[in-house]
């Protein structure tokens, strides 16, 4: 998670997508100004993982979860949604 994050942050969609399954990254609010606050991770028992990041950009707190796979290259990525508190 730590990897896509920092690469949204860099402007690099082309390496963050790569974590993905399935699709592009498009989160738009990351810039070169976003503070990852925490990471917490959670085995399922399916062998997936339940991640849970804190991320600051431009002054907005969000909070992320991601649903992580074993794929044919290493763990990847099949869900992720955000949200921003009010």
């Amino acid at each position: 998670m730590r990897s896509y994050l920092e690469a949204l942050a860099r402007g690099d969609r082309a390496t963050a997508s790569t974590y993905l399954a399935s699709g592009s990254a498009s989160e738009t609010f990351m810039s070169g100004e976003a503070q990852i606050e925490s990471i917490r991770s959670t085995p399922q028992s399916n062998s997936n993982y339940l991640v849970t990041a804190d991320v600051k950009s431009g002054g907005v707190e969000y909070y992320a979860t991601f649903t992580v796979a074993p794929g044919p290259g290493g763990l990847q990525i099949t869900d992720h949604y955000y949200i921003k508190p009010q």
